[in-house]
């Protein structure tokens, strides 16, 4: 299965994917008719589609960045299915933009998308709706630098134009206002093809936190120690990574404890984390590096872990390990202790491929 959309200058490039599942869930899921009185997500993804491509700027794009952008197109509004609702009369669907970015990786993965690509597409759809309200934040600068850090903000702002043009609404003009004061201030930022510059990764990490307001300059450094963190699937590599590549560091591996106590990945995992995270604070009170082997694979598990890391003052490298679903699912099968099918499953639903914004550095071993 190709992930290259073949008709990708076509104004009907959405129709290559009938049939999908994902493309089909699509028809018949409301909307809001304040906002889209052109009826259901299948047709609003199908208009958005077609003025995308008659859009000058999409038009004068290289190949492989109209795929990018066709294929972000395609799948913005992909979880509404799963995440609408109604409330007081009114139709909402709260979390769609993070929750379609994790099925868009999915649904990538399974067609062999390069990761570079594919990872650019679900930050498109992650950061789709941002652009409309980013400004009003009480940090602007530091959203668009982070999505800059993601995506091209020149691609999120064409996918926002074309968002906007493929519906029907009565505030079109002041939403295509506000992408246009989001494409200004990227601009401003110098970060509107480029990532944003940070002085040093100690400032970006911090910067992003909140702790550090700018990132032109450095702050002092007084680590007291180091820990490498991996983070992706069962089956993936990283017991490879840490064994053929990683440094000679004490190693706490939630699978060994998992082994100890007689625990399946599908039972309650509370003991499993609490003697992890007691063996990583004696490692980290005393100064010690380590590396912390888990899945790992969703944002906010990380965060968790990362800001006990970094209350004791360590330099945290993440390293994210990747392979083809085939390949992981022969090296799932060889592994002495196999994941049941059902917690990689549930896996696959939060799967949340870690970025520059959560730690000091960011390491991807990708095959």
């Amino acid at each position: 299965m190709s992930w290259q959309i073949q008709g990708v200058d076509s104004p009907l490039f959405c129709d290559e994917f009938r049939g999908e599942e994902w493309m089909e869930s699509m028809r018949g899921c409301a909307q809001d008719p304040v906002h889209h009185a052109e009826g259901d997500v299948f047709t609003h993804v199908r208009m958005v589609c077609s003025a995308l491509t008659q859009l000058e700027e999409f038009q004068a794009l290289p190949t492989l960045s109209k795929q990018v952008l066709a294929w972000a197109a395609l799948l913005h509004d992909v979880a509404k299915p799963t995440c609408t609702m109604t409330e007081e009369g009114r139709i909402k669907s709260p979390g769609h933009a993070s929750r379609g970015a994790r099925a868009a990786r999915r649904i990538l993965w399974f067609r062999n998308c390069p990761f570079h690509l594919r990872e650019e597409i679900c930050a498109l759809v992650r950061y789709h709706m941002k652009v409309f309200w980013a400004l009003e934040q009480d940090s602007p600068e530091r959203i668009v630098r982070e999505i800059s850090l993601n995506c091209r903000c020149r691609d999120l702002a064409l996918l926002a134009q074309a968002d906007v043009l493929g519906r029907e609404c009565s505030d079109r003009e002041e939403l295509l206002d506000k992408v246009e004061l989001f494409r200004q201030l990227a601009e401003e930022l110098q970060c509107v093809n480029v990532p944003a510059r940070f002085a040093s990764e100690s400032s970006r990490y911090l910067y992003f936190q909140g702790k550090w307001h700018n990132p032109e300059l450095e702050p002092h450094d007084d680590f007291r120690c180091e820990v490498i963190m991996m983070s992706g699937l069962p089956g993936m590599g990283k017991d490879t990574w840490v064994r053929r590549q990683g440094p000679c560091w004490p190693v706490i591996s939630l699978d060994g404890i998992r082994e100890e106590l007689g625990i399946s990945p599908l039972g309650k995992q509370g003991k499993v984390l609490e003697i992890a995270r007691l063996r990583a604070r004696e490692h980290l009170r005393r100064g010690e590096s380590f590396i912390w082997n888990a899945t790992n694979v969703s944002r906010a598990i990380r965060r968790k872990v990362l800001s006990l890391f970094f209350d004791y003052k360590a330099r945290v490298r993440i390293v994210y390990v990747e392979t083809s679903p085939e390949v992981m699912e022969r090296q799932g099968r060889s592994r002495e202790r196999s994941v049941p099918a059902r917690a990689v499953e549930r896996m696959l639903e939060k799967w949340e491929v870690p970025n520059l914004t959560e730690a000091h550095r960011m390491d991807y071993h990708v095959s």
